[in-house]
């Protein structure tokens, strides 16, 4: 499996498959216990966290911004924020902006403008997470759905 994944010949998709194909059989054959599926229902509080993400995607939040609004303390809200989504609150914030910068860059706005208006830094911020997300720049994500 190494040697599969150290060559080139292996597409992203094909090479994470197999890498979680391994881990997966790798845990059941020496982990204690069962493996069990998070709950699919969020807590009231994970709700409003998202809820609240959602509508201020484009706002600077901080994690204090948030302990403030639920009145949970800033890790305790952390930790449970990343437990029942599977990422951290800055983590899903930025698939939110992500989402919103794709469709403004279909929309035919500029990546600057776009980064401006979903809450990146500038435009070099907003190419360098989406090139992490989607193996692409914005540039090249318009032309590849252009219709």
């Amino acid at each position: 499996m190494h040697r599969d994944l150290e060559t080139e010949f292996l597409g992203a998709l094909e090479a994470e498959s197999r890498m979680l194909a391994f881990l997966t059989a790798l845990i059941g054959r020496y982990a204690d216990g069962r493996i069990v599926a998070p709950d699919s229902r969020h807590t009231p509080l994970v709700q409003s966290i998202r809820q609240y993400l959602e509508a201020h995607f484009h706002e600077d939040l901080s994690l204090s911004d948030l302990s403030e609004l639920t009145g949970v303390g800033r890790f305790s809200l952390l930790r449970q924020f990343s437990r029942e989504i599977g990422l951290p609150p800055h983590g899903y914030l930025t698939q939110l902006r992500l989402r919103e910068a794709r469709r403004q860059l279909l929309a035919g706005k500029s990546p600057a403008l776009v980064a401006a208006e979903v809450g990146f830094v500038d435009q070099s911020h907003l190419i360098k997470r989406f090139r992490r997300a989607f193996g692409m720049t914005p540039g090249q994500y318009v032309s590849a759905n252009a219709p």
